[in-house]
């Protein structure tokens, strides 16, 4: 592609970006109707762990971090940052407008509701 289509094709995706730990999290449930639906446009499901093929914990355990790691991402990269520069602005300004306070209130949110599915999915 060119970089003008690539420029376009990023720009398109950019509002679904948001999504990708979903989707992530929904493909790893290894649904058929989802496993059809992307091979029909052109995409390739992650596969399924064989317990029958070495130690099993250590492949289910593997899988699940494989499918989770977007969760895990975007807690560790961008909400764990988030909730600390808000909270440091607001221990050094004294600054605690409604804006910060739930902005900090979400990012506690993001990081809570990683750990909650990452540890019950295991």
């Amino acid at each position: 592609l060119s970089d003008g289509k690539r420029l376009l094709v990023f720009l398109a995706a950019l509002p679904l970006a948001q999504l990708i730990p979903l989707f992530s999290w929904v493909e790893s449930l290894h649904w058929p109707s989802l496993a059809l639906a992307m091979r029909a446009i052109g995409l390739q499901p992650s596969a399924q762990v064989c317990p029958a093929s070495g130690d099993s914990l250590w492949l289910v355990f593997r899988a699940k971090f494989a499918a989770h790691s977007g969760f895990l991402a975007e807690a560790v990269l961008e909400a764990v940052p988030q909730c600390v520069l808000q909270t440091a602005h607001i221990m050094w300004t004294g600054d605690y407008s409604p804006l910060a306070i739930t902005s900090i209130f979400l990012s506690v949110i993001v990081i809570v509701t990683k750990g909650w599915v990452v540890s019950f999915s295991l």
